[in-house]
């Protein structure tokens, strides 16, 4: 589903059955035309089509999404890019920037940051003989 969304926010959108349409032919084939080749509602073609003329017609979830990738990057990048999730949101909650936990996992996730994991760190000393 991320794969169909970013196809879709570079002008393309294509589904697994192998629709792929176009904007700039939307005009040949209309928009009620891609909604039958892909399973997708009239509704939610239109409401995706007006983000790039419209960018207040987005949801709430949406813009605080744009201002706070910046900030979650700068506190991952702050702290040697080895604070998973939980820490980081700890550290935006010190800072006074109020974000729900799920939210940066997501937005973590979506921005393909992950922290460093401690499995396997340890050295252990192998005597050959």
């Amino acid at each position: 589903m991320v794969a169909w969304r970013v196809a879709w926010c570079d002008g393309v959108m294509d589904k697994s059955h192998g629709g792929v349409h176009r904007q700039e032919n939307h005009e040949a084939c209309g928009g009620e035309q891609i909604c039958r080749d892909l399973p997708i509602a009239p509704s939610t073609y239109y409401a995706h089509k007006v983000f790039p003329r419209d960018p207040e017609g987005r949801s709430d979830r949406v813009k605080r999404d744009e201002q706070l990738r910046p900030k979650i990057r700068k506190v991952f990048e702050s702290k040697r890019s080895v604070y998973g999730a939980r820490k980081i949101w700890r550290q935006m909650h010190r800072k006074g920037l109020s974000v729900a936990r799920c939210t940066v996992e997501r937005l973590m996730r979506e921005m393909c940051l992950q922290g460093a994991s401690g499995a396997g760190s340890s050295k252990r000393n192998i005597i050959w003989r």
